[in-house]
C-alpha cells in the first residue's frame, strides 16, 4: 500500500530497502521511557527498601505507615 507521503524529496530518492512508506513506520518514532513509580509514592518506597536489603543494608520495617506525608506544622 503506497504512503500518501511523496518518495522523492529535496532532491534526494528514498532508497527501495527502506520500504514505501518509512515515514510512518513506528520503527523510526520516539523511543518511550520505562515508566517507573513516582519518586516518595509508597511503591518507590518500597522498591528502595528492597534494594537496600539485596546490597546487604538495613531498613525500617514497612508499617501501614510507610510512605505517608507528613502534615506541616500550623505556623503561629
Amino acid at each position: 500500500m503506497p504512503c500518501e507521503r511523496s518518495l522523492v524529496r529535496d532532491a534526494w530518492v528514498v532508497p527501495d530497502w527502506l520500504g514505501a512508506c518509512w515515514q510512518c513506520s513506528d520503527r523510526y518514532g520516539r523511543k518511550t521511557k520505562k515508566q517507573r513509580a513516582p519518586i516518595k509514592s509508597r511503591d518507590w518506597v518500597s522498591a528502595k527498601k528492597e534494594r537496600q536489603a539485596r546490597q546487604g543494608k538495613s531498613s525500617r520495617p514497612d508499617s501501614k505507615y510507610t510512605g505517608r506525608r507528613r502534615l506541616r506544622a500550623p505556623v503561629v
